[in-house]
């Protein structure tokens, strides 16, 4: 066989393995960004639902935590008063001041509307309503408290307190776990 013959030969056999390895990088490359573009969709999905998750659990992560935050300084001003009350403290004048201080933070709480803002920001009427009244029945509460500390019927009022911080705390479980719901809803 003659020397150019050969020469073809090996450049054609080289042009065609080329051109098949370039058709072939080409559908990799192509199958590559298909592949990619489906990924990015899928990161660009899960982006947008963790933010819209974001979003939508704020409002309602916020409530949970200013209904534990109103429960737990209600009862403490309600622990100290009644420790006064009751003579179990072995110092009643820190007891005095602590309570003191408790009744401005409760005042300092209701005045910053955190809860208020919590609230509005639901879009669950029902949430709205009973995280509304528990509110309210706190409120009330706080007289037993504002009694003992004008000099009032004391303990009548401290007993009718304890009973709506004990009430409230079944309502307050059955409106976190409704919050609960909703969040997994999400």
């Amino acid at each position: 066989m003659e020397t150019w013959a050969i020469v073809v030969l090996v450049v054609g056999t080289n042009l065609g393995t080329a051109l098949l390895a370039l058709l072939g990088i080409k559908k990799q490359l192509k199958h590559s960004d298909k592949r990619l573009a489906r990924e990015l969709e899928a990161k660009r999905e899960a982006e947008e639902h963790n933010r819209k998750w974001v979003v939508r659990s704020q409002p309602l992560l916020e409530l949970r935590a200013e209904l534990a935050c109103m429960a737990e300084r209600l009862e403490g001003m309600v622990d100290l008063a009644t420790q006064v009350i009751d003579g179990v403290t072995s110092n009643p004048a820190k007891t005095l001041k602590n309570l003191g201080k408790a009744v401005k933070g409760w005042d300092a709480y209701c005045d910053s509307g955190k809860f208020y803002q919590a609230v509005h920001m639901q879009y669950d009427h029902e949430l709205k309503v009973e995280a509304n009244s528990i509110l309210l029945d706190y409120q009330s509460a706080y007289s037993g408290v504002m009694a003992y500390w004008h000099g009032g019927k004391a303990d009548e009022k401290l007993r009718e307190t304890k009973a709506v911080i004990k009430r409230n705390a079944a309502r307050i479980s059955a409106v976190q776990s409704k919050i609960n719901e909703l969040l997994e809803e999400l």
